[in-house]
């Protein structure tokens, strides 16, 4: 007969079939799942690049027709801005510039509220004159003003320009910076 103890396993077998099974464990943790996680990332964005690509083909052809109504329209119907030859302001001019803009702003169909000159361009006797334009009206007549601003050939720079809804109407508020080219004698 057979003794009990005889299909027991040693201490010390289990103690080292322990520690292979807790050492296998351990590289599973470390090793196998991390790349688990990652290879599930890579899955989604993987899908996540085909659903854009599938998008994009679908977008194509829209894509190319918008660009070549954009193209057709570069060519023959879209004019060129005038750009006039550069001019100073004299002191005569910079004096009445105010007037100047409330009748430019008046002759598009805009109500200027403010037209007035900085304040510290004037003291500190520089070649630029910076105004301060307010004035509103709508989208067209704004459009029709910047066009004639444009054309001034003492126009330096636009500096600042906001264009942004007044009420529930239609009419909208544009406020503007421009500095304007001055003789660097000229008297204020």
């Amino acid at each position: 007969m057979d003794h009990p103890t005889r299909w027991l396993m040693p201490q010390r077998s289990m103690v080292l079939t322990l520690i292979c099974t807790l050492g296998l464990l351990v590289f599973f943790l470390l090793t196998i799942l991390p790349n688990q996680k990652a290879l599930a990332r890579l899955d989604q964005d993987i899908a996540l690049l085909r659903t854009r690509l599938v998008e994009q083909a679908v977008l194509l052809p829209v894509y190319r027709k918008f660009y070549d109504v954009i193209d057709s329209t570069r060519a023959g119907k879209v004019s060129r801005l005038p750009f006039p030859a550069p001019l100073s302001l004299t002191a005569d001019q910079a004096a009445g510039i105010d007037a100047v803009f409330r009748a430019m702003a008046a002759a598009t169909g805009l109500k200027a509220r403010q037209v007035s000159p900085e304040i510290n361009s004037i003291i500190n006797a520089s070649q630029s004159l910076r105004l301060v334009i307010s004035a509103e009206g709508s989208l067209e007549n704004i459009r029709r003003f910047l066009l004639k601003l444009g054309e001034l050939p003492y126009l330096t720079q636009v500096e600042r320009l906001r264009i942004q809804q007044t009420g529930p109407g239609p009419d909208l508020e544009l406020s503007a910076q421009v500095l304007l080219a001055q003789d660097a004698g000229a008297d204020r």
